[in-house]
């Protein structure tokens, strides 16, 4: 396996960057530090952000969509700080889907009721909203559940549900906090698809615990262990994927586990 410094060297000239970045990042519970100095910029396609249970991958996903404030530092879109709040928060979270570990999505609507909100939501005009929640439960295969209510839908139904309503307004940025988790592997597989086909003009950061993910989606790793970030990492100069068995041991070491 080639090292981490060798590969943050392969970076130069560099991957197309989003505009979206952190500076010296701290984020603090009480007394308990959960990120420490964490400055990096988010690359367009999938970055898949690693590390073992607690490391503080929710954390940093809170603080890049700008549902919580770092405890210093700042995250910056466009030369704007977020973390300020104001105008330069909310235009950010126009231009950006997001789909938390758990969302919380209303049980009595339907699931074409519950897009249409959040198409209104993000200001997406009235004249296209139909046209946008239209592609979204096209792309999520969510067509035949549009008429369901959402207290009916299994587990991994609700998820591609939440999955859809992170894509509507065709955010440049979109996070994702295990959205795999609940789904079959038929489910996964469109998750994959839907995902890269967004990649091909956003830049996607996806939490997962789960290695077949990784393989399967991403083209950067961020590496978050002992309270600090390293990345983004391409890839390709990290694992074989002609040498699957390599590549999987690699992955779960980078996800902190032991080979």
């Amino acid at each position: 396996m080639r090292t981490v410094e060798h590969a943050l060297l392969m970076l130069a000239p560099g991957p197309h960057l989003h505009p979206v970045g952190t500076d010296r990042v701290e984020v603090r519970y009480g007394a308990t530090r959960a990120l420490r100095e964490v400055s990096l910029t988010i690359p367009y396609g999938v970055t898949a952000l690693l590390g073992h249970n607690g490391a503080g991958k929710s954390s940093l996903l809170r603080v890049l969509v700008g549902a919580q404030r770092p405890t210093s530092g700042e995250v910056r879109r466009e030369g704007r700080d977020i973390a300020a709040g104001g105008t330069a928060l909310a235009d950010h979270r126009a231009a950006t889907g997001w789909l938390p570990q758990r969302p919380g999505l209303p049980g009595t609507v339907t699931v074409e009721a519950f897009l249409d909100y959040v198409a209104w939501h993000v200001d997406l005009p009235r004249t296209s909203r139909a046209q946008h929640v239209r592609r979204v439960l096209d792309v999520t295969d969510c067509e035949s559940l549009r008429s369901r209510r959402i207290r009916s839908l299994s587990g991994g139904q609700r998820q591609r549900a939440a999955l859809a309503a992170a894509l509507l307004g065709e955010p440049d940025l979109l996070l994702l906090d295990e959205p795999t988790t609940g789904l079959d592997p038929s489910q996964r597989e469109l998750f994959y698809r839907t995902v890269r086909a967004a990649s091909s003009d956003a830049a996607v950061v996806l939490s997962t615990h789960l290695i077949e993910d990784v393989l399967a989606v991403a083209d950067h790793v961020l590496v978050v262990a002992d309270q600090s970030v390293e990345g983004p990492i391409p890839l390709s100069t990290l694992v074989d994927r002609d040498d699957p068995a390599a590549a999987f041991s690699t992955v779960r070491a980078l996800m902190g586990e032991p080979r």
